[in-house]
């Protein structure tokens, strides 16, 4: 008798481990983190950026990388050129062309395009014709085996290796459009001050002078103490001690090496549920998006509309920071009257890659 209960015992456990098994198989089977969205390199090992293999492998696996930058205002714009330069081939970048896509009217905008832009880097840099009032034309016209980092016009930095970091996350087919880690952005800045990133600076009067801007701690008791994780924060995008706290922030933490604070690793966007969130920063593949109705406002198809339909997830890359100067709401608020962020972005594109282009 005993014999057959201990007999009956083993084959239970037996079955319960065999079960077991069979269930993680179907997890993982099932799991959206291991499907690929890309059946050519589905079955690739892709070696880390820091790995020597990494631009050999890309060479071999014919990965192709260009940018798609929006161009309306030359006094940001003359920033951002200086990231790009950096990051193309013939600097010892990935990017291959850069499409400047205009959205202005401004003939003295469009005429520092022509005459200065442009001419600065005639191989590389190209205007890419648009019609109609939304983006979707935009997107239509974008190759389907090339890879994009799109970026706005007042992005005013980029972190060296940034481009790498969400190219090599796009290819890991975990999320579908991957943004990068957005100083100044709707839904990250609230992460980026949950993490400690930030404290107040004392402020005299109306104005932020940087050379009487003092740091005096927590958040709490200031307008970050009543912020929330949505795409349409008050503080994140409309006050106007929000954004300059959020720029000083970021520019003393830069002069520390202190970046450490804002790297969360990878962030789902859409862990919780689909939501707009801001595109000012995103790598994505030219299939992705080229072949799809996006609306007049693309940021909500390709935030949210696309994803939740798609049922895909969309992330951000912690080690990816860029910065963006400001919503139309915060430039509303005279950000770059009552504030030196502007004229320091400035300073800082020029001793990280020398003299800006005139305008």
């Amino acid at each position: 008798m005993a014999s057959a209960v201990a007999h009956k015992s083993k084959r239970n456990i037996v079955l319960a481990a065999l079960l077991s098994l069979l269930l993680v198989i179907g997890i993982w089977h099932h799991s959206p983190a291991v499907k690929s969205q890309d059946s050519t390199l589905q079955t690739a090992v892709i070696p880390s950026t820091g790995d020597s293999n990494w631009r050999p492998w890309l060479k071999a696996s014919k990965v192709r990388v260009s940018a798609v930058a929006f161009y309306g205002r030359r006094r940001y714009v003359r920033i951002l050129d200086k990231y790009i330069k950096q990051n193309l081939i013939s600097a010892g970048g990935l990017l291959e062309e850069v499409l400047w896509i205009v959205r202005t009217d401004d003939p003295d905008d469009l005429n520092w395009l022509e005459q200065t832009l442009l001419p600065s880097e005639p191989k590389c840099y190209k205007r890419m014709q648009s019609s109609g009032k939304g983006f979707a034309n935009h997107y239509r016209q974008l190759a389907s085996d090339t890879y994009y980092i799109k970026l706005d016009d007042d992005i005013v930095y980029i972190k060296e290796g940034a481009i790498e970091a969400l190219l090599h996350e796009k290819l890991r087919n975990r999320f579908w459009i991957i943004s990068a880690n957005v100083i100044n952005h709707s839904v990250l800045t609230f992460v980026h001050a949950a993490m400690g990133a930030m404290q107040t600076y004392h402020q005299e009067g109306e104005d932020f002078v940087a050379n009487k801007m003092k740091p005096q701690g927590f958040l709490d008791g200031s307008p970050f103490g009543n912020m929330t994780y949505k795409p349409y924060d008050m503080c994140a995008l409309r006050n106007f001690a929000c954004v300059a706290t959020c720029h000083y922030n970021f520019l003393d933490n830069l002069a520390r090496d202190e970046l450490y604070k804002y790297n969360f690793g990878t962030w789902d966007l859409n862990a919780f549920k689909y939501e707009r969130w801001s595109i000012n920063t995103i790598m994505f593949k030219g299939s992705d998006l080229n072949r799809e109705v996006i609306s007049e406002d693309d940021e909500q198809s390709i935030s949210e509309t696309l994803p939740k339909t798609k049922g895909k997830h969309c992330g951000a890359v912690g080690s990816a920071v860029v910065a963006h100067l400001a919503y139309v709401t915060q430039r509303g608020a005279r950000l770059e009257e009552r504030t030196q962020v502007l004229k320091r972005y400035e300073e800082l594109a020029e001793r990280l890659a020398g003299p800006l282009l005139p305008i």
